[in-house]
């Protein structure tokens, strides 16, 4: 019989139903650990290229943001939930599988066009298949794991979101440098761009990642709704909980602001500001994403299965109230500072800080959510948390600073302010969340029981 936690807001209701061998789970969390790892390859391996692409595509930084922000979210908004539906609706491994071969197509047409909007065209693809990734994953994981070890599952797969962002960074950067220097004579066709080398070299390793994900097993759908044949319908759901649910995507979404709107940027502040070359800004960014993005998320997992057993089904809501105000103090502190050595502790702390509270966030989400709903419920938050980090806060940096400051030196100031402001408001949220919360969990489970 499964597990059943003490503090869970769901009845699992799993009686007689096994969990695979803690072995093939742990196969299980490393294939998803690579698909979130080349999912965040291509999507970050655009940042290092960002000098080479103005300089190509003739495009200022508001045009180049979007290729980085909003060419990755742009089908999304249409697709995001309707994806979230069909992993309610049927396999999830199957689903995961062709997502991951789909955006690791796209890539490589990256590749191979020279023109702003088709490339613009080409992202769009690579984030509809990224899109189907994270609801889908989400799900499966939940179903592969008894409730008291599901923070820590999806928190470690999760981890593969800072290594494949640091490995794009630090190894784009060095394989522009290497290309630059001659290293690939012969290799690389002649007339080709270094991006397009790079993208390409990016893509391949995309479709081993999907057949290992081919391979897995779909696990049996478990927890509340799980018998039921059609996904259940969500908006009923959502007016009964929405407060609760809606709190918590504002929060996400505001970590994701402040995380794309940081770590997107961070490659260009250290060449432009700071006059690092491309290597040694790869290198760097990619060093600062590897030491803090993976504790915090690793750590992420741990903290809401503890702050779970600590205060019980509000404990998973509480943690944006400890995390923001420190958040909030290192981005003014990145805004206000010009010295090098400031701006990487500035850089180290906010890394640190804002992959451990988004991380918290979505152990919270999936514990309230029927199982019929995770896909859907997840892919919403998902999708608020992209516009806003990836389609509007890369490009609303960019546009201050080329229409308020009008001074490209003035980078480093237009990231920490916009980032800074969008902290306060996290803070506002987290004031009301974990009470939220917690009264959602509460009705969820009057409604579970029988009579």
């Amino acid at each position: 019989m499964a597990a059943v936690s003490t503090t869970s807001p769901s009845v699992e209701g799993d009686a007689g139903l096994d969990y695979p061998s803690r072995g093939y789970r742990v196969l299980v969390v490393a294939v998803m650990f690579l698909a979130y790892f080349m999912a965040f390859l291509h999507r970050q391996v655009i940042l290092i290229m960002i000098p080479a692409l103005k300089a190509d595509l003739h495009v200022n930084d508001t045009l180049v943001s979007l290729l980085a922000g909003l060419g990755s979210v742009a089908l999304f908004v249409v697709a995001g939930v309707p994806l979230g539906r069909l992993a309610d609706r049927t396999s999830r491994r199957n689903l995961m599988w062709i997502a991951v071969a789909l955006w690791s197509l796209a890539a490589l047409v990256c590749g191979l066009v020279n023109n702003f909007w088709l490339l613009f065209v080409a992202r769009m693809v690579v984030g509809l298949g990224e899109a189907a990734l994270q609801p889908a994953a989400f799900s499966l994981l939940t179903d592969y794991f008894p409730p008291t070890q599901r923070g820590r599952a999806i928190a470690l797969a999760q981890v593969g979101v800072p290594v494949g962002s640091s490995a794009a960074i630090f190894g784009g950067g060095l394989f522009m440098s290497l290309l630059a220097s001659g290293a690939f004579a012969g290799l690389v066709p002649e007339g080709m761009r270094s991006w397009q080398a790079l993208f390409i070299a990016s893509a391949l390793p995309g479709f081993v990642v999907a057949a290992m994900v081919a391979g897995l097993r779909e696990p049996v759908r478990r927890g509340a709704g799980a018998a039921e044949v059609a996904a259940a319908p969500l908006w009923p759901f959502l007016r009964r909980h929405g407060l609760a649910f809606w709190t918590l995507a504002l929060v996400y979404a505001g970590y994701a602001v402040t995380g794309y709107g940081v770590s997107l940027w961070t490659p260009t502040v250290l060449m432009r500001i700071h006059h690092f070359s491309p290597a040694q800004s790869g290198t760097v960014s990619g060093l600062i994403l590897l030491l803090c993005s993976v504790p915090g998320y690793a750590g992420a997992g741990f903290l809401s299965d503890l702050l779970d057993r600590w205060r019980g089904p509000q404990g998973r809501a509480m943690a944006p109230l400890f995390l923001t105000p420190p958040l909030f103090a290192v981005l003014v502190w990145l805004a206000l500072t010009n010295d090098l050595t400031s701006t990487m502790c500035a850089l180290i702390a906010s890394f640190f800080l804002f992959s451990l509270g988004s991380v918290t966030l979505l152990p919270a989400l999936q514990a309230f959510l029927p199982n019929r709903l995770r896909g859907q419920g997840l892919a919403i938050v998902v999708l608020v948390g992209n516009v806003a980090g990836l389609g509007i806060a890369p490009t609303v940096i960019g546009a201050v600073n080329d229409y308020v400051f009008h001074d490209e030196m003035k980078l480093q100031v237009s990231v920490g302010l916009v980032n800074a402001a969008v902290a306060a408001l996290i803070m506002l949220l987290a004031i009301g969340l974990p009470r939220f919360y917690a009264q959602a969990c509460q009705e969820m489970q009057a409604e579970e029981q029988p009579g």
